[in-house]
């Protein structure tokens, strides 16, 4: 498409009749370049979920830990621009993105628990959401960010406990990651 724009550019540019160019055909060469534009944006959308019930994940009290692939922890479940290497997306192509975390988990009374998420392991947003749960009930966290990323960045999903340490019951992850 990109090649048809520009030989239809060329036309309009060189075309010497009075009223060649009329507003209809300028408009929409600029309708079809916006468009061609905003497919270009949407090559980089993708996301990995993990579903389980139960998996026991031990954290150490205030010491940051990823949501790691043990045993087929995360799979891809839709992917254009981005890959996923163990538990990370790793993104193909520049620009800036959209970044969504969630974890579902059981927790001990009391527990404080949040959510992170981490651009080549380095924290992107500190307004991370806390939790304290409540008896053993599952337990949402959900984290939303914009950031800029390069090829090759990574974005993964990290769990910290602000309580006492122990162990939660990880029941789901998503980490989501896609142009804006």
């Amino acid at each position: 498409m990109r090649s048809d724009l520009i030989t239809r550019s060329q036309q309009i540019k060189n075309e010497t009749q009075n009223r060649a160019n009329t507003a209809e055909r300028v408009g929409s060469l600029l309708e079809d370049i916006s468009e061609d534009a905003r497919l270009h944006s949407d090559k980089v959308n993708g996301r990995a979920i993990y579903n389980n019930v139960d998996e026991p994940y031990v954290l150490v009290t205030n010491t940051a830990k990823r949501i790691q692939k043990e045993g087929g922890l995360f799979s891809l479940a839709e992917s254009e621009g981005v890959t996923l290497v163990d538990d990370r997306l790793v993104v193909s192509r520049a620009g800036r993105m959209m970044i969504v975390g969630m974890i579902s988990f059981q927790g001990y009374n009391g527990g404080q628990y949040k959510l992170q998420l981490r651009k080549n392991d380095e924290l992107i947003c500190v307004c991370n959401p806390l939790v304290q749960t409540q008896a053993t009930r599952v337990t949402n966290l959900t984290s939303t960010d914009f950031d800029k990323f390069e090829e090759g960045d990574t974005l993964s999903i990290w769990v910290v406990d602000q309580g006492s340490g122990g162990t939660i019951q990880l029941k789901t992850a998503k980490i989501v990651l896609t142009n804006i």
